[in-house]
């Protein structure tokens, strides 16, 4: 990622059954600095600094539905492929 651009969301990301999104793919990391991040949390409580973080807020993002009624709809109109 350079700076905040991002590309347009794509990546799907259920958030606890309450709600499925599409997300950037710029925010995954590979599993070494995913471990790097929380072993800094777990030593120290906060966000590794040498890091660059964005807030949860500050990103796009395309939501598919929200709430029971909403995932119940978009499973019936998008049924998976199996």
């Amino acid at each position: 990622m350079t700076g905040l651009q991002f590309s347009t969301p794509l990546t799907e990301v259920e958030l606890g059954g309450q709600a499925l999104e599409r997300w950037p793919r710029e925010l995954f990391v590979s599993a070494e600095l995913a471990t790097q991040a929380l072993n800094h949390f777990l030593d120290f409580g906060k966000q590794d600094p040498a890091l660059e973080w964005i807030r949860i807020d500050a990103f796009p993002r395309e939501t598919l539905w929200e709430s029971p009624e909403g995932r119940e709809a978009w499973e019936r109109a998008n049924p998976r492929k199996t």
